[in-house]
């Protein structure tokens, strides 16, 4: 990665269950935190229940309605400008985890 790099992968751990999707998270970020990685994550609200959404796709592997993108960065970089555009996202009231 380079400097002011940022670095995501896919967060499908616990995708059916929000108390594990929530271990799953931390258990991550204090993993990449021990690599010299920061971990933040944003919360984007999705519909899974969307048939749309599962086209082509033989098994619906997500069933949460908030899915956590992670976006990592090494350790002392977090506060570098993000370059990724912003884009509204509708909120829930988010539910109670770890």
């Amino acid at each position: 990665m380079n400097t002011g790099g940022i670095y995501s992968f896919f967060n499908g751990l616990g995708a059916t269950n929000p108390f594990f999707h929530d271990v799953y998270c931390h258990i991550a970020e204090m993993e990449l935190n021990n690599m010299g990685i920061s971990t933040k994550y944003i919360p984007i609200n999705i519909d899974p229940s969307d048939s749309r959404i599962w086209d082509g796709v033989k098994r619906r592997y997500w069933t949460l309605d908030v899915y956590n993108l992670p976006v990592c960065r090494f350790v002392g970089e977090e506060d570098v400008e993000e370059h990724s555009a912003k884009r509204p996202r509708k909120t829930k009231e988010k539910r109670g985890g770890v």
